[in-house]
């Protein structure tokens, strides 16, 4: 029975029916004189109604999540493994750590994830340099992983800035080689676990919610490959959650691992944060935490860029060397010091700060320097907030701070939805009654459901291929049964004639445009401008409503032949103008116009009220080009999370600006 009940067809089917007997009941009863029960019938035929379309709403919200397709596409795999291996390797070639040329100590510390210390102690060095008395040396960090005692299952410690999301970088890109040459190799994929906020979702709920925002990749595909251990996670940045909360991330990862065996994973934490959470990755293998530079390594790789003047600085200062044990903080120390002394973290992220802009002075169409700093700090604010990683089109209406400022985005969302629709009423039943209609319906909208969360509609790809011709009859389904109910609710009020004429006509438009929009849709998408999501929303739009209108305009024909049999020619012109409507607004709806009316009214009240800029990705690029912002693709991020709590730390004030 459950597997009848997740069948498409079989609901449509029972639906098709269900709506008849209901209309024709509902519609009948009050004219046939004493007939029994008569109320206790209606209120049955209302209930059963109810419960029908509660019942293909939770069967279709269920359904996709947790059904893997039949046949997955062989190319998902390829193009998966191409888009993480373009981020990996950008965010390698822009880290600060990437400048160094130093070899990072990593001593083992079994006893972080409740193990017995091992009699040898390792020492891992990246180039095999670095050695110590009876210690055995391994050349990669990846043979730690591949060990037998670890299983693929490691935790990275270190202090800020030692080095552990480099570590994890290139472990990653060895990963990611292997998976390319050896289809049985699991696809390395690194998480953000400042992206885990919401506990109520197991953490296997958790990673498919990531790779479908990451990539688009379809739920049940994730499911199937996470459960198979056929994607190894690589979760960075758990120290960023803060205690509590880290307290129940690694309790939902341990669970995660105790489920099943062959599911792999490598964490990375501060040392400090995870050693104060007193709660162990028990299911983990082993841990390996990065260890200060020494004096030496200090010293020669400040001869490399001939800064025998700040080696000199260093050595007779103990605070100054202190700092310079940190790889991240040594290689700000090249750019930031001047000859004046740095005692402190703070003191050095201003000094760099300082000196890249004197590198990179801001230009005449740029902001000017003080409302720049002022945008970075209102940036790192809400990315200390969310997550590490930043997308233009990913902004939400949370950034707003204030309830007026939410007040005026609900408003100009309703007013710009409520034109567009006005418009699209008016060239058909008339203009003045489609601009009255259309802000009563936009202010509505806009002032009760301008708050919720902006969803992009990006890439779509066509495709003859059986697994996505499936996706599209199962999408043409679920439409045909959405058309159905709104089909039956006008057959209620206009008559059972009416009911019988929309509910085809309403399935039709419902079917094509649901098989169309959410059965094109193309799995992983590699983001590589900015703001890709809302330029592709904007252009899929204008692609479906061409699309979809055409496609309407030859059923017209053959609608308007077939009609003049049952209905009078004036109320065919009203049926067809009605249906040429609703494929006009469910296209704008779903196919990404009203995303982008979401993005545009945002943006307007974040840059008016002085915390972005008009033109945000040419301001994120500068800063990307004065080494302060980090560009990947089209998503950006601070250099070094250090770096966004510094400018967190900051305090926000728009008076000055004004």
């Amino acid at each position: 029975m459950k597997k009848l009940l997740r069948n498409p067809l079989f609901l449509f089917i029972f639906g098709a029916i269900a709506a008849t007997v209901i209309g024709y009941l509902i519609n009948q009863l009050p004219n046939i004189p004493n007939f029994p029960h008569k109320t206790e019938i209606l209120f049955a035929a209302v209930f059963i109604f109810t419960i029908l379309t509660a019942l293909v709403a939770y069967q279709q919200a269920q359904q996709q999540p947790e059904d893997a397709p039949a046949d997955i596409d062989p190319t998902i795999r390829p193009r998966l493994l191409e888009a993480e291996g373009t981020k990996v390797k950008q965010r390698l070639r822009d880290s600060l750590h990437d400048l160094l040329m130093l070899d990072l100590r990593r001593e083992e510390q079994p006893q972080q994830v409740a193990r017995k210390p091992l009699q040898t102690l390792y020492t891992v060095s990246v180039n095999n340099t670095i050695s110590q008395p009876k210690v055995k040396v391994l050349d990669k960090i990846i043979d730690v992983l591949r060990r037998d005692d670890i299983g693929g299952r490691l935790l990275i410690l270190g202090k800020p800035g030692s080095g552990k999301t480099t570590t994890l970088l290139d472990l990653a890109e060895e990963l990611l080689e292997r998976a390319k040459n050896n289809h049985s190799e699991p696809i390395p994929i690194i998480f953000e676990l400042s992206a885990w906020r919401d506990d109520s979702v197991n953490f296997l709920g958790w990673l498919i919610i990531q790779l479908k925002e990451e990539y688009n990749l379809t739920p049940g595909i994730s499911r199937f490959w996470l459960e198979r251990g056929e994607v190894l996670p690589l979760l960075d940045g758990l120290d960023e959650l803060g205690l509590e909360k880290q307290r129940k991330c690694i309790r939902a990862i341990n669970k995660y691992l105790s489920e099943d065996a062959k599911r792999d994973l490598v964490v990375c934490c501060r040392e400090e944060e995870y050693i104060a959470g007193e709660e162990q990755l028990a299911e983990l293998h082993g841990a390996v935490c990065l260890q200060p530079l020494s004096n030496k390594q200090i010293q020669n790789y400040l001869e490399v860029f001939d800064r025998g003047d700040l080696w000199h600085s260093i050595e007779n200062n103990a605070e100054f060397l202190e700092l310079a044990k940190t790889p991240l903080l040594l290689s700000m120390m090249v750019v930031a010091y001047q000859g004046q002394a740095i005692h402190t973290k703070e003191e050095l992220f201003d000094s760099y700060i300082e000196r890249r802009f004197e590198l990179n002075p801001v230009n005449q169409e740029e902001p000017q320097r003080r409302k720049t700093i002022h945008f970075l700090k209102f940036l790192a604010n809400r990315l200390k907030e969310t997550q590490t990683e930043f997308l233009i089109e990913n902004i939400q209406p949370d950034w707003l701070l204030s309830s007026r400022q939410k007040f005026f985005h609900r408003l100009i969302v309703g007013l710009i939805f409520g034109l567009i629709v006005g418009l699209i009423v008016g060239l058909i039943f008339g203009l003045i009654f489609g601009l009255i209609f259309g802000l009563i319906f936009g202010l509505s909208y806009g002032l009760n459901y301008g708050l919720i969360k902006i969803e992009t509609v990006e890439e779509i790809r066509f495709s003859f291929k059986p697994e996505k011709r499936k996706q599209y009859i199962k999408n043409l389904i679920d439409g045909l049964i959405v058309g159905l109910i709104y089909g039956l609710i006008c057959g209620l009020i206009l008559g059972p004639i009416y009911g019988l004429i929309f509910v085809p006509i309403f399935g039709l438009i419902f079917g094509l445009i649901f098989g169309l929009i959410f059965g094109l849709k193309d799995e992983i998408l590699n983001k590589s401008f900015p703001n890709q999501g809302i330029w592709t929303s904007a252009k899929n739009t204008l692609i479906f409503t061409v699309l979809c209108s055409s496609i309407f305009t030859f059923v017209q024909v053959w609608l308007k032949s077939s009609l003049s049999q049952f209905i009078r020619v004036d109320n065919i012109d009203f049926i067809l103008k009605l249906s040429q409507f609703l494929v006009v607004f469910l296209v704008f709806f779903y196919g990404g116009g009203l995303a982008c009316i979401k993005h545009f009214s945002l943006r307007l009240v974040l840059w008016h009220n002085d915390y972005i800029p008009w033109n945000y990705a040419q301001f994120l690029d500068r800063a990307a080009e004065r080494r302060i912002i980090q560009k990947v693709g089209g998503s950006y991020r601070f250099i070094h999370r250090l770096l966004l709590d510094h400018f967190a730390d900051m305090p926000i004030s728009t008076s000055s600006l004004k």
